[in-house]
């Protein structure tokens, strides 16, 4: 009987050793590589939306106004990308007395938006591509009442992944 548990400590022990390894490479080494990686594909997002491979409807323009790429590694955003014309002040127009809005900035207010889903992507490393326009999702789908911006956002995601190259090889 001593044998057996000595053998099962023996197991148990190499076991919680062996775990503690892997979750240290996971969290110094794979973990690292894999937000890179990701960065570089928000980028990538980013950069196909603004080089405007897929026309946006004018009916639909300010999609690429009010969208982002951001990055969350266990609920904290580890990097933001918004498009450029969501960087770039815009005037809210004059208000109806005539006074003059304050300018908005896209970025920010995804900034925030992304923030804010922090809590939905609290564990893992996820990718998340956000637009801050309320119809984006209804124009992907069904497009506008004029016909036009349907599947932008999935020809926009199937391009990238279309040129994504494994980690290794980078």
């Amino acid at each position: 009987m001593a044998r057996t548990r000595g053998y099962k400590s023996w197991i148990a022990h190499n076991k919680a050793v062996l775990e503690q390894g892997i979750r240290k490479h996971i969290n110094n080494v794979t973990k690292p590589e894999l937000v890179a990686y990701l960065r570089n594909v928000a980028q990538q997002l980013v950069d196909t939306i603004d080089g405007n491979t897929f026309a946006i409807p004018v009916y639909t323009g300010n999609l690429k106004d009010a969208t982002g790429v951001g990055v969350y590694v266990d609920g904290v955003m580890s990097a933001f990308m918004p498009t450029k014309t969501a960087i770039k002040k815009q005037s809210a127009g004059a208000s109806v007395t005539g006074e003059s809005r304050p300018y908005i900035f896209g970025s920010e207010f995804l900034a925030a938006s992304l923030r804010e889903a922090s809590t939905t992507f609290s564990t893992g490393v996820w990718l998340v591509i956000f637009s801050a326009v309320p119809y984006a999702y209804k124009i992907n789908t069904e497009g506008s009442p004029k016909g036009q911006g349907k599947g932008y956002w999935d020809a926009i995601v199937n391009e990238v992944i279309a040129n994504l190259k494994p980690l290794d090889k980078l």
